[in-house]
C-alpha cells in the first residue's frame, strides 16, 4: 500500500509508485542504482518528495508519495528492543535539488532510530547530491 496522496497522478507514474511496494533491491548496497533513478525519475514527473524504507535484506517496506518540500515518515520498526537501531533505511528524495538532510532528516534519524537516514537532490538536469547520516555510538 502506498502512503500519500495520489488524486490526480497519472496511472502508469501510480503503477510505478506502486511497483516500488514490497520490491527486494540489493542488500549489498546502500541504495540500490535502479531504485535511486526510479525515485529520481518520479520525483522529477512529480515534483513530489517520496520516501521509501528499506530493510537490511533490501526490501521497500513502506513508500510515501509528499508534498513539494516534505514527505511524512511512520515509526515502524524492525528491532527487538527501543534501544537498538529500526533496522531500516529511509532513502527519500528532496525536488528542489539540494540533497543535504534538513534538520527533521536529522530529527527523524534520531527519534525513529533509522540505520541511515539518505536524501538524493533532484532537479531538471537530475541527481545533484545525495546525503547520508547515521547514528554515532554515544
Amino acid at each position: 500500500m502506498i502512503n500519500g496522496n495520489l488524486k490526480g497522478i497519472k496511472e502508469h507514474i501510480k503503477n510505478r509508485i506502486e511497483a516500488l511496494d514490497n520490491s527486494k533491491y540489493d542488500s549489498s548496497k546502500f541504495i540500490d542504482e535502479l531504485l535511486a533513478i526510479e525515485l529520481k525519475d518520479i520525483t522529477l514527473q512529480l515534483n513530489k518528495e517520496i520516501c521509501v524504507y528499506l530493510s537490511r535484506m533490501g526490501e521497500v517496506l513502506y513508500v510515501n508519495l509528499g508534498e513539494e518540500d516534505r514527505a511524512s515518515l511512520i515509526n515502524i520498526s524492525l528491532r527487538r528492543s527501543n534501544s537498538r537501531l529500526s533496522g531500516l533505511r529511509c532513502i527519500h528524495t528532496h525536488p528542489g535539488g539540494n540533497g543535504n538532510l534538513s534538520s527533521v532528516d536529522i530529527e527523524s534519524l534520531k527519534k525513529i532510530r533509522f540505520d541511515a537516514m539518505c536524501a538524493i537532490g533532484v532537479n531538471e538536469v537530475g541527481t545533484t547530491n545525495v546525503t547520508m547520516a547515521v547514528l554515532s555510538e554515544s
